[in-house]
């Protein structure tokens, strides 16, 4: 292969203090948001059945703290359902750091799920839904309090819409870039290259180190030289246990590229075979259509001329018979002439 291949990911580091805080922000926001989400979906009940029984829905706010009634916008539990939800995602994130599993910041929206963007989007348009259908579908246009369901119908529309928006594209962008760059470390230096590169590195490494053992062999007196030699043979030996060793990973994935190239040559072939099938199928195909072309042109001949030949007859046939009337016609002519005569002579005789 032409190009270097990087067989092992980057490795990361979590920062241990930055990794408490963003869990401890991200558990303080799950939290609040449990709660805010348990009071509205008390606040959402007790609404609906106020609007239901067409009662002052203004009292329903008695029922709740008074501190949490400002935060009572949503009535479809959207807003403060996705605020609970991204700090539950940045609580689990920084408890993964913790447990030694920072290879989770590989993914490119981390510590949020892979498309949680459209996610979130979907959620604040089925707020946004179940806001009109509160607002319309018990709507009595003749009771005083029709505006004030309305305005709390659209308002729980917007703010699920907003909401949504809002973490999507604008919090969660800032959360991704902290936890990205800021809990975690990228140690450049366990970055893998090519085994193949590092082979060739490893080589040349103990080509040098045997020219060192050479030179001080030469120079050393007989017990520095056996320790150095016995010291360059360890790091000779450690260095050639990791060349092997790289050495069979490149081998395995080689193999495996053999084998995956040995799969796609296998499916082309099939490609290949189909495609030939195909063309002697289409060949027959227009072979057939051309006989058949043939004999319906041979039987279309055929049957113009048994045509015409009907024809001549049946012109024939109507001329004899034409003349065949004629002949009668002027037999019957005569007959009545002669008739005619016959009775007029009769006639005379009578009278004389």
């Amino acid at each position: 292969m032409a190009a270097a291949i990087a067989f092992m990911p980057p490795a990361y580091r979590p920062r241990k203090p930055a990794v408490a805080t963003a869990a401890s922000f991200g558990v303080l926001m799950f939290l609040s948001g449990l709660v805010i989400t348990g009071i509205q979906l008390y606040y959402t009940i007790h609404y609906l059945k106020a609007v239901a029984a067409k009662t002052d829905v203004s009292l329903v706010a008695q029922l709740i703290p008074a501190w949490s009634r400002p935060f009572m916008v949503d009535l479809a539990l959207v807003a403060p359902g996705l605020f609970g939800f991204t700090g539950a995602c940045m609580a689990y994130s920084a408890w993964l750091l913790f447990n030694s599993n920072p290879d989770v910041a590989a993914v490119d929206t981390f510590p949020f799920p892979r498309r949680y963007r459209t996610y979130y989007v979907q959620h604040g348009l089925l707020g946004t839904v179940i806001g009109f259908v509160i607002g319309f579908a018990n709507l009595d246009v003749r009771n005083d309090q029709a505006p004030i369901v309305m305005l709390a119908a659209l308002s729980a529309a917007l703010w699920s819409t907003l909401m949504a928006i809002a973490l999507a594209y604008f919090f969660c962008p800032i959360v991704e870039s902290i936890y990205q760059k800021t809990l975690v470390a990228v140690d450049r230096h366990q970055v893998g290259a090519d085994p193949l590169d590092a082979l060739d590195r490893r080589a040349a490494q103990a080509a040098t180190a045997l020219s060192r053992l050479s030179a001080a062999a030469g120079k050393a007196d007989e017990a520095l030289s056996a320790q150095v030699i016995a010291d360059e043979l360890f790091k000779l030996r450690s260095e050639v246990a990791s060349t092997s060793q790289n050495l069979a990973f490149a081998e395995r994935r080689i193999a495996t590229l053999e084998k995956d190239l040995a799969t796609s040559t296998a499916e082309v072939e099939q490609l290949r075979r189909t495609a030939r099938n195909t063309t002697e199928a289409m060949s027959s195909a227009t072979s057939e259509l051309a006989a058949i072309r043939k004999q319906a042109a041979e039987w279309d001949a055929r049957v113009q001329a048994e045509l015409m030949s009907l024809q001549g007859r049946l012109d024939t046939f109507e001329k004899v018979h034409a003349h065949d009337q004629r002949e009668r016609r002027a037999e019957l002519s005569r007959a009545v002439k002669t008739g005619a005569a016959l009775m007029e002579r009769l006639r005379r005789s009578l009278e004389d």
